[in-house]
């Protein structure tokens, strides 16, 4: 027996592969934007802008994405996956706006960097507007659902209803405004018919019918969604809680790769989500993931300052800094003094010790 989002979504989904008007949009908006710009599609930084992929009129949309050989002859299943997947790798774009994308079904490959993410259907992932990244749809029976809100929906209308406790609330304020470093996504694995596909469905159901008032409900319906996920969010972290994430695990960790560490190797490697563990990081220590790992580079410095005959710019460079003049500044603002004095200060030390001897 089908369930009852499959009853929702299949139509919705036939109707959009037989008519895809939201790709024929999205022609035109780029053919538009190329024609005034230069035939330039996106910008020097790679962003894939609001005006291209949005109606004047709407701050949320809806774009299902499959392989459509009529339309975009190229987005094809006939060359190998992983020749696909190595060319997207050479082609990757960040957004001016908000992404959310929720594998209905079939699958396809995500990647971020060097990074080669394969999503099982279910999968709903959120993804920070400055994080460089392609999707890879495997075969013709993939589908995949992307909700693309502008970011001023969130400055004007979304942010009013999320409360400040939400995880998502911080993810997108920091996006926003730029107040921290931000995850570089939020992912979830959804179980079927539950409430958050109920709302994905009703978003579609919205933007297909394109009534009256069609975006404050899809808006709102949204913003459900992100209460929902968020609900999801709390769960997950209560049931992981119960491992008991040792503290002392993560800066050990943090410590053995304090150069290249980020976050998001931190939640690879334990299994928790970036915003946990940044949160936890700040309960325990008062301090942000980058102050610590600033730290631990500035310590390590000062350890081979004070045991090795390295020169400054060797040190530099070994503990993360590309520029010497930036492992200054940061030195001296740390510790009030620079590399170059703190280690003449040690051999003045040693010359003392040694003549008092």
């Amino acid at each position: 027996m089908a369930s009852n989002i499959i009853k929702i979504m299949e139509p919705i989904i036939y109707q959009l592969r037989e008519n895809p008007i939201h790709m024929i949009r999205n022609i035109q908006r780029m053919k538009q934007y190329k024609k005034k710009h230069k035939n330039q599609l996106i910008n020097k930084e790679h962003t894939m802008l609001e005006e291209v992929c949005f109606d004047p009129q709407e701050n949320i949309t809806v774009y299902l994405d499959f392989l459509c050989e009529k339309i975009f002859p190229l987005n094809t299943a006939k060359k190998p996956l992983q020749k696909r997947i190595q060319g997207a790798k050479l082609h990757q774009h960040n957004h001016e706006f908000f992404e959310m994308f929720y594998l209905y079904s079939g699958g396809c490959t995500c990647c971020l960097g060097d990074r080669e993410i394969k999503l099982q259907p279910g999968s709903i992932w959120i993804l920070n507007t400055k994080l460089p990244h392609s999707i890879v749809l495997h075969d013709n029976s993939t589908n995949l659902i992307n909700i693309l809100v502008r970011s001023s929906s969130f400055s004007h209308t979304l942010m009013e209803l999320l409360k400040p406790d939400n995880c998502f609330y911080h993810f997108f304020v920091n996006d926003v405004f730029g107040e921290e470093t931000t995850a570089d996504y939020m992912s979830f694995q959804l179980e079927p018919d539950s409430m958050s596909e109920i709302y994905l469905s009703q978003i579609l159901k919205e933007y297909l019918q394109q009534e009256k008032a069609s975006q404050t409900i899809m808006l709102y319906l949204f913003c459900c969604l992100l209460v929902e996920l968020s609900r999801l969010y709390e769960q997950q972290i209560t049931i992981k809680a119960k491992d008991k994430l040792s503290l002392c695990d993560i800066l050990g960790y943090m410590k053995e790769n304090y150069t290249s560490v980020t976050l998001q190797d931190l939640s690879e490697h334990f299994h928790y989500s970036s915003h946990y563990i940044s949160e936890l990081l700040l309960q325990y220590t008062g301090k942000r993931f980058l102050k610590i790992k600033n730290e631990l580079c500035l310590k390590k410095a000062k350890e081979m300052l004070a045991n090795t005959d390295l020169s400054i710019d060797h040190i530099a460079m070994t503990v993360g800094y590309e520029y010497r003049s930036s492992f200054d500044a940061t030195f001296k603002k740390e510790f009030h003094i620079t590399p170059k004095q703190y280690r003449k200060q040690l051999d003045e030390i040693i010359i003392h010790n040694n003549k008092a001897e």
